[in-house]
């Protein structure tokens, strides 16, 4: 076939025209080298390119991909005289000079990985990906921490957590947006276009704000508004004007905090053993917050940071959880047990607790 190049797959042959700058090869039909029967190869599979330095193949966004000689094209591969070509299940030797024709007029050189859009692409999935890990794992040490600590935490803290994740996630976007796929080779004159994957970076951004930054924000606050109903450690006004004390059965117990939350009333209490003995205070179906008015606020023992058992000599601090609040208008409490366990034990109750008016 002369100075001519062309392609080969068993007996049949297609020759390369020296006046095509590219030739598209495929399934469709309308392809310029047409695979029938190969269902491993797209529609447009892959595509060839004359410059003068000869022909070269790049995949064409296929779905399997395309080889030459064992290795992935990736970016524009120049071919030489005998190069395999594997394209789904066909594998095509390619024939002909190093230069199989005087160089024809190429289309306009794009920068390799462009499909003529304009603009950079980002990878969305993997963003939002970077985003959920970082936001997860934040979310989820706050919420281990308000199980274990005394208390959930200030809305700053939980905030932290969307706040890095927005920060991973754009930073995640820009490094996509500015990288540069490698040129394709050194001895190729005509940059090729690839089909181009992924969102515009502008469109990413935007959705990157929307959704990790107002939604990250909202999950978060909802999340430590959660955790404080569960465990009962939401925060609050302290009620308590001063501390009140009452010693009793070898205790002496006071008062430290008394404060209202969205949903609980929280008691702080510290108590002092000074028998030679352990003695125990159980709250479930013992102890009771009542206001001057006779209202009682059962105790939320799964709520409650309470040891029952306070041993000789001990000094301890817990905070007891009341299920609701006494109504705003009381000012006067007690705290009671209605039984203290241990030698000589008999029941405790801490009169006289100044609440400030609502």
């Amino acid at each position: 076939m002369g100075n001519e190049s062309f392609l080969s797959l068993g007996e049949q042959r297609w020759v390369l025209p020296a006046g095509r700058p590219s030739l598209t090869i495929g399934r469709d039909p309308a392809a310029d080298i047409h695979l029938d029967a190969n269902d491993l190869a797209s529609r447009l599979h892959a595509r060839l390119w004359l410059s003068s330095a000869g022909w070269s193949i790049s995949d064409d966004g296929s779905r399997n991909g395309t080889r030459v000689n064992g290795r992935p094209v990736t970016v524009a591969v120049p071919l030489h005289d005998n190069d395999r070509i594997q394209i789904g299940d066909a594998v095509l030797t390619f024939h002909g000079p190093e230069a199989a024709a005087p160089p024809a007029e190429a289309p306009p050189a794009r920068p390799t990985g462009s499909s003529g859009g304009g603009g950079s692409r980002v990878r969305l999935v993997k963003v939002m990906t970077v985003a959920a890990v970082v936001q997860g794992v934040g979310l989820a040490a706050n919420g281990i921490a308000a199980f274990v600590a005394d208390h959930v935490g200030g809305i700053a803290r939980w905030l932290a957590a969307p706040a890095v994740a927005l920060i991973a996630a754009m930073v995640t976007a820009l490094i996509q947006a500015v990288s540069k796929e490698p040129a394709a080779s050194s001895t190729s004159t005509t940059a090729v276009p690839t089909r181009r994957r992924g969102t515009p970076a502008a469109v990413a951004i935007l959705v990157v704000l929307a959704v990790v930054g107002l939604g990250g924000f909202a999950v978060a606050a909802g999340v430590q508004y959660a955790a404080g109903y569960l465990t009962g450690k939401e925060s609050g006004d302290d009620r308590l004007v001063r501390p009140v004390a009452k010693s009793g059965s070898g205790l002496t117990a006071t008062v430290v905090h008394v404060a209202y939350t969205s949903h609980f009333t929280r008691v702080e209490l510290t108590v002092r053993n000074s028998t030679q003995t352990s003695l125990s205070l159980p709250l479930f179906g013992f102890c009771t917050f009542t206001g001057s008015d006779g209202t009682t606020l059962q105790v939320d023992a799964f709520r409650s940071q309470w040891t029952d058992t306070v041993p000789p000599g001990a000094f301890q601090r817990g905070t007891i959880t009341f299920r609701g609040h006494l109504p705003d208008n009381l000012t006067t409490a007690s705290l009671s047990f209605s039984q203290v366990f241990g030698p000589g034990g008999s029941s405790l109750t801490i009169p006289g607790i100044k609440l400030k008016p609502a």
